[in-house]
């Protein structure tokens, strides 16, 4: 990079630091989908820090109550072996074939059972480790962040902190988005999906994994967001998702707009025929007969004569 282009770069940043109609545009994927859930309270560094250290402690503690449950189930199958071993051996000693067959065969399954139940214990304690580096990682982002604020007397984010905060509570105890929310996180999240599924195809899973860990710390403004997505990709998208209600009109207006907020260029639609719904066959009216229906000769005679007569109608030869 030259002198010359990295000047002009810096006076960008500045220009968008010292405008703040133009700041949105700087804003990045993960930003936005912060925003997007808990507000624009949620755009300052260090809320978004919080958020980081707050997920990381829900899903740390999630892990430790499934690491627990995965350990008491392995102890017990293995107190279960030992038990079926001791009766294998009682049962072979007492000569009783019925209840050996039934011994092997309990402890055939219990030695097919355990290896993947030691694996999957092993796992979770890798991952738990894991989990306490990262949670560290993000504990140390955000008392850096909190610090850098209290320097700067950056007041706006010290105040914003406490309402992220509880609406993340909220969050966490099922409270629900509204319509125009839901459509922007679910137009961020496919965005981000598709970029990860390009990057996947094209480098391998290890691509795919590391777009997924950084990609969205990219500006949205950036090239990479653009042109990834058609309006009636993203509408059908939401309508198997969420519902019709957050996919909006059928002519996809809703999305439109929200991709335009958002500052996402998207791709040229297929042009095609405008699907129809066929129309439905007009109910026909069953026509009365005005005044008393004619009646022949016939049924006059067997009405008005007849009951009064003795004389059949047709004579028999």
């Amino acid at each position: 990079m030259t002198d010359a282009e990295a000047e002009a770069i810096s006076k960008e940043a500045k220009a968008i630091l010292k405008n703040p109609r133009r700041f949105s545009e700087a804003l990045s994927l993960r930003t936005r989908q912060a925003i997007a859930r808990f507000g624009k309270a949620a755009r300052h560094p260090l809320c978004l820090a919080g958020l980081s250290l707050w997920e990381s402690d829900a899903a740390l503690s999630k892990l430790k109550k499934d690491a627990v449950s995965t350990n008491e189930s392995l102890k017990s199958w293995e107190r279960l072996k030992k038990k079926a071993q001791a009766l294998y051996d009682r049962f072979y000693k007492e000569r009783k074939q019925k209840e050996v067959i039934e011994a092997v065969a309990l402890l055939q399954k219990i030695k097919e059972n355990l290896p993947a139940l030691r694996e999957a214990h092993q796992a979770q304690a890798n991952l738990l480790s894991w989990r306490r580096e990262m949670r560290t990682h993000f504990a140390q982002q955000f008392e850096h962040e909190q610090l850098v604020a209290e320097i700067k007397k950056n007041t706006s984010a010290l105040r914003a902190l406490p309402r992220v905060h509880k609406r993340w509570k909220a969050f966490s105890n099922s409270a629900r988005l509204k319509h125009g929310e839901l459509r922007e996180l679910g137009i961020l999240q496919l965005l981000r999906d598709k970029k990860i599924r390009a990057e996947q195809a094209k480098g391998g899973a290890v691509a795919g994994y590391t777009k997924a860990a950084r990609g969205g710390e990219r500006p949205l403004s950036d090239d990479e967001w653009q042109g990834r997505l058609t309006a009636r990709e993203i509408h059908s998208h939401l309508t198997a998702t969420d519902g019709k209600a957050v996919a909006g009109d059928k002519e996809a207006k809703e999305v439109r707009r929200t991709t335009r907020r958002l500052k996402i260029q998207l791709d040229e639609d297929q042009v095609g025929r405008k699907s129809k719904e066929p129309a439905r066959p007009k109910k026909q009216k069953q026509s009365k007969p005005l005044g008393r229906p004619p009646r022949s000769e016939v049924d006059w005679y067997q009405a008005k004569i007849l009951p009064h007569s003795n004389t059949p109608l047709y004579r028999t030869p």
